[in-house]
């Protein structure tokens, strides 16, 4: 598959999240236009720039597919469906098979991001996975996640503790990328636990 194809997947996937079909989302305050165009900004496209780049460094034979399932990765949020690596995944595969490609791999390392029901096993689930994580720690995400959720700060800050401890240690499959984002896992974590580690 060429660059400009999957770009031009990458850009109709980024107008589904400026375009929702949907009004609202069950976790956000905001119309689903404002969470949307914030969520493809500040955690979709981060993660598909980090998987990228830990495709190239762990020498994935397979970059395409990590690049086209970091796109479509949480594809299921837009409709607020749970769960949404299961519902995505298989979203992922339709789209690609509409299009006349095999998405039977994509829908393999969607499937496996959070870690949950589903456990990474092959190098590009592990890529998706640490790359969603690095994503959160990325600065702007959980003042963003804060700036929409309809959860009490109080409930906010619990829910964040929570996905934070998961993302570092469970979700990212590498002590070198968990030494990247140290610093921002140290400084949220004060945040979360009001000043304290």
């Amino acid at each position: 598959m060429s660059v400009d194809e999957i770009l031009a997947i990458e850009e109709e996937v980024k107008q589904l999240h400026h375009n929702p079909v949907q009004a609202s989302h069950s976790f956000s305050r905001l119309d689903a236009k404002t969470t949307f165009t914030g969520f493809w900004n500040i955690h979709v496209k981060p993660v598909i720039e980090i998987s990228k780049a830990l495709a190239k460094k762990y020498n994935s034979p397979v970059s395409d597919s990590v690049w086209l399932a970091a796109i479509f990765h949480d594809i299921a949020r837009l409709s607020d469906e749970e769960p949404h690596d299961e519902i995505g995944a298989e979203r992922a595969k339709a789209f690609l098979n509409e299009r006349g490609l095999d998405g039977q791999y994509v829908k393999q390392i969607i499937l496996t991001h959070r870690c949950k029901k589903h456990r990474p096993e092959t190098l590009e689930q592990k890529i998706l996975a640490t790359a969603d994580a690095m994503a959160h720690f990325q600065q702007p995400f959980y003042l963003w996640y804060s700036h929409i959720s309809n959860k009490s700060l109080s409930e906010q800050f619990k829910t964040m503790a929570a996905k934070m401890e998961w993302d570092y240690y469970v979700k990212i499959f590498w002590d070198s990328e968990r030494d990247v984002v140290r610093s921002y896992y140290e400084a949220l974590k004060r945040w979360v636990n009001g000043g304290e580690l």
